[in-house]
């Protein structure tokens, strides 16, 4: 038997997560999850990729308003529907529109983070009209599918016998499961290490999501989550050598999108059922 013992959300890209009992499920991933993302003034999107420092900034949701907290527990305070002028910001080489949530806020970040490469930051929102699609080459024929401010997909799955199978191998520098940042983590005494890159599903009493592509990992899993520091070449140097994809490349967790159950619950604790393999 398979359950799931965790859910994560990231308001904020690259910012650190809140950890949830529960969740809605939305086509464009977990209810607020990577709904906000800071972009230098030219619209360039800002990781920990190249600044490191953004896990350290603590996000916190109200029903009115996204909240983070800086190093000393100086907090910004945005409206989740703050208003603004659309501005176009890049994903990757992916040009989309984003909200701007104001000057207040673009203050408030260079300060804490920095200007990067001489430009001050902004924090931008989701628009409600969002048409950014998931790359249809991982879908299936009639699917059609959006995402937010997410690298790619509107979720990331995990399970603990794949870390536990990497810990393994790095023996004394093992790493948490929040290097990985995922969104729905699952367990089960029945469950191999890397299953997850052979299965087509995975389900619940009332919702479904179908597992589309192993995720490919960059320098992110090399951050330490609590305190914003790189931390050398693994666990990314281990994870290549392991080749459990057949692409060459490090690989954790898969990418997923949702089948069935927009608007249901997930909650930490739901049993799961995993399919066969995939096609």
């Amino acid at each position: 038997m398979a359950s799931v013992t965790g859910l994560y959300i990231y308001p904020v890209k690259s910012m650190a997560a809140i950890a949830l009992s529960e969740a809605t499920l939305t086509p464009e991933g977990l209810a607020m999850d990577r709904r906000w993302m800071v972009a230098t003034d030219d619209g360039r999107f800002l990781t920990q990729r190249v600044c490191p420092a953004m896990a350290r900034l603590q996000v916190a949701l109200t029903d009115s308003h996204l909240i983070i907290r800086g190093d000393s527990g100086e907090a910004l305070q945005v409206p989740i529907d703050q208003t603004g002028p659309r501005a176009p910001v890049t994903v990757f080489s992916e040009t989309l529109e984003g909200i701007d949530q104001g000057d207040a806020a673009s203050e408030w970040l260079t300060h804490q983070l920095g200007p990067h490469k001489g430009l001050p930051l902004r924090l931008y929102r989701v628009p409600e009209d969002n048409a950014r699609h998931v790359d249809p080459d991982w879908l299936q024929d009639d699917e059609e599918v959006m995402t937010g401010f997410a690298d790619g997909f509107p979720f990331l799955v995990a399970l603990e016998s794949s870390l536990d199978a990497l810990n393994q191998t790095l023996g004394e520098a093992q790493v948490p499961m929040n290097r990985f940042r995922p969104n729905i983590v699952i367990a089960g005494s029945d469950l191999s290490a890397w299953q997850e890159h052979t299965c087509a599903m995975i389900s619940s009493t009332g919702w479904q999501l179908r597992l589309c592509k192993p995720c490919q990992r960059c320098k992110v899993t090399t951050v330490d989550q609590q305190t914003g520091t790189p931390t050398g070449k693994e666990p990314l140097k281990s994870l290549a050598a392991m080749k459990h994809v057949a692409t060459p490349g490090a690989y954790f967790g898969e990418n997923a999108v949702l089948i069935r159950g927009d608007k249901a619950t997930i909650a930490v604790g739901d049993s799961i059922e995993l399919d066969d393999a995939r096609q």
